[in-house]
């Protein structure tokens, strides 16, 4: 979960590779901005393509910081968790 002011999670997908999952944060007022992680794990950021940028440690309460229209790709990585519960 992500909590953020001009700040839009536009995807959250299963990754093109492997046994991981893909979301994408949208900075959408045109100006900086900055979301919170809710949650904690290891993530990935990447590129649009899903290539690795930099690996990440998430504590509850991480704060990224996005550019004017900025879009940040993370990819997480899942073992015995589930990202998306199951209704």
């Amino acid at each position: 979960e992500i909590e953020g002011v001009g700040c839009r999670l536009e995807i959250l997908k299963k990754a093109e590779e492997g046994d991981s999952y893909v979301f994408r944060v949208v900075e959408t007022n045109g100006r900086r901005g900055s979301f919170i992680f809710h949650g904690k794990g290891q993530y990935q950021e990447c590129n649009l393509l899903e290539k690795l940028i930099s690996s990440i440690t998430v504590e509850d309460g991480t704060k990224v910081s996005l550019n004017p229209y900025e879009i940040k790709t993370f990819k997480k990585v899942m073992g015995n968790e589930q990202l998306i519960k199951k209704v």
